[in-house]
């Protein structure tokens, strides 16, 4: 069989076509046919991410009412509500100055500072904490101190986070 080439050069360029088109594809040839041409972009498939499971809340809690405000607020206090104002004054003063770190990295250091805070003085208001949410959920402060670890901090997490007890927050962030 003669080659492709030798068909082309005795003038016999249709038959050439024809063998040409029956003969494999190099990986050469393959890669000068595309040049010029927009390449295929082949997206990995997605991968579903497995939604969390809910964590299971063995209590249901109450909306806040009028008759919190006080327990709240005592909270509050123990927990270092001066100290919280003291770390807002240093991020108004962080606005303010050019030499200081920048707006972002101040808030940064401001919430380590109240968290800080809540952590240094959340001691002083176990008490009230247990009353609150025993009051709230209807569990008796002593079976809360016995659950699953996590649970009370889960409890102030639903809290504050439901959407119940916001205009409560919206008041109550006025008195302060």
């Amino acid at each position: 069989m003669k080659s492709v080439i030798e068909m082309m050069k005795s003038g016999r360029n249709d038959e050439a076509e024809r063998v040409e088109s029956t003969l494999p594809e190099t990986d050469m040839e393959a890669a000068e046919s595309t040049e010029g041409e927009p390449e295929e972009i082949v997206e990995a498939p997605e991968t579903e991410e497995t939604p969390e499971e809910p964590v299971e809340r063995p209590y249901t809690l109450r909306s806040l009412k009028d008759r919190d405000l006080f327990p709240l607020l005592k909270i509050l206090r123990k927990i270092g509500l001066k100290e919280f104002k003291d770390a807002f004054n240093h991020l108004v003063v962080g606005e303010s100055d050019e030499n200081v770190q920048s707006v972002q990295g101040v808030g940064a250091a401001v919430m380590l500072d109240i968290a800080g805070t809540i952590v240094e003085h959340i001691g002083a208001a176990e008490d009230d904490l247990y009353s609150l949410y025993s009051d709230m959920s209807g569990i008796p402060a002593d079976a809360i101190r016995e659950m699953e670890f996590g649970t009370l901090p889960l409890m102030i997490l639903d809290s504050f986070s439901e959407a119940k007890n916001t205009s409560f927050f919206k008041v109550l962030s006025r008195l302060l």
